[in-house]
């Protein structure tokens, strides 16, 4: 059985429009975003003791989010959930794009491989 996780972090974004859309608020998700004309996204703590994080997309680049989770396995069936990186940042078609990788700790890694961590 998996145990519940709760992320460190939660995302947020400002839309060209001066619109705002919130990860709760997302009826698709992140997809939910990617339909406006994203102008930052930003990484906001769930709990109090981590930073806001903010990264600002350029005119015709797409805005990236996604968590990378690790989760063990044990011989008896059960699982444990590991570290969750978060990353926010921007890409455009044939290029490489500015990826900010963001651990729970609030470590910070600013990238442009998306492979990174």
């Amino acid at each position: 059985m998996q145990e519940q996780v709760k992320d460190a972090y939660t995302w947020c974004t400002l839309e060209r429009d001066q619109g705002m859309l919130d990860e709760e608020s997302a009826a698709h998700g992140f997809a939910s975003a990617l339909a406006n004309s994203v102008e930052s996204i930003l990484l906001i703590p769930t709990d109090l003791g981590r930073s806001v994080h903010r990264v600002s997309i350029p005119e015709g680049a797409s805005a990236v989010f996604f968590r990378r989770r690790s989760v063990a396995f044990h011989p008896d069936g059960n699982t444990t959930a590991g570290a969750t990186v978060h990353c926010i940042g921007w890409k455009r078609d044939g290029e490489n794009g500015v990826y900010l990788f963001v651990g729970e700790d609030g470590t910070t890694l600013l990238t442009d491989d998306m492979q990174a961590v």
